[in-house]
C-alpha cells in the first residue's frame, strides 16, 4: 500500500520524551538530522503548494515536482529527473530578459523564494546528515547512490532562482 495513502495514528503518545519513530519503527531524537532532513522535505512540499496556489501558470511543473519530492525518501532518481529541470530551467530563461544581479524578495517572488531557500537547506541538511555519526538503519542504504539526487537538489533550487528571476522583470508577460 502507498505510504502516503495508508491509515495513520496521529499521535502515538511516545514521543514526548524527546524521542520519535520513523517509518522503520526505529526511534530516534527529535534533535536527529534524519528528522531535520525529513522535516525540510515537508516544509519543502509547502513552499511548492505556495507557488500553486498563488498562480497556476507553472501547475504542471510543479505538479511534477512535488511528486518528485516525495521520491527523495527513497532517494528514486535518475538523469532524466535532472535533465528535465534543466530543460525547465532553459524555457523559463528564454521568456524574458532575465538578470543575474541580486533580486529582492517581493509579493510576486516571495513564495518562489520560499521555495529555492528550502531547497536549498534541504541541499544543506542532507550533507549534515550523509557526514554525521547517526547511527539511523538504512541511511547509508537508502542513499547510498546519490548522484543524482545530489544533482536534482541542486537544479530545483536553481529552478526556483530561475522561476523568481522571471517573476520579477517580467511578471505580467509570464
Amino acid at each position: 500500500m502507498d505510504k502516503r495513502k495508508r491509515p495513520m495514528n496521529i499521535s502515538t503518545k511516545e514521543g514526548d520524551g524527546g524521542f520519535t519513530s520513523i517509518d522503520n519503527d526505529t526511534r530516534v531524537s527529535k534533535d536527529s538530522w534524519f528528522l531535520d532532513f525529513f522535516g525540510t522535505i515537508d516544509e519543502l512540499q509547502v513552499a511548492i503548494g505556495g507557488i500553486t496556489m498563488r498562480d497556476k501558470r507553472f501547475e504542471r511543473q510543479l505538479l511534477i515536482i512535488q511528486e518528485k519530492v516525495f521520491d527523495i525518501y527513497t532517494n528514486n532518481f535518475t538523469s532524466a529527473d535532472v535533465e528535465m529541470l534543466e530543460n525547465w530551467i532553459d524555457e523559463i530563461r528564454n521568456t524574458c530578459d532575465i538578470t543575474y544581479d541580486f533580486q529582492l524578495t517581493t509579493s510576486q517572488t516571495y513564495f518562489i523564494d520560499n521555495a529555492r531557500v528550502t531547497t536549498r537547506r534541504l541541499e544543506r541538511v542532507y550533507y549534515k546528515l550523509r557526514s554525521s555519526d547517526e547511527d539511523v538503519e538504512d541511511v547509508e542504504q537508502r542513499y547510498a547512490k546519490d548522484e543524482y539526487l545530489r544533482k536534482y537538489l541542486n537544479r530545483l533550487s536553481d529552478y526556483f532562482w530561475m522561476l523568481g528571476r522571471a517573476y520579477s522583470v517580467n511578471y505580467d508577460d509570464m
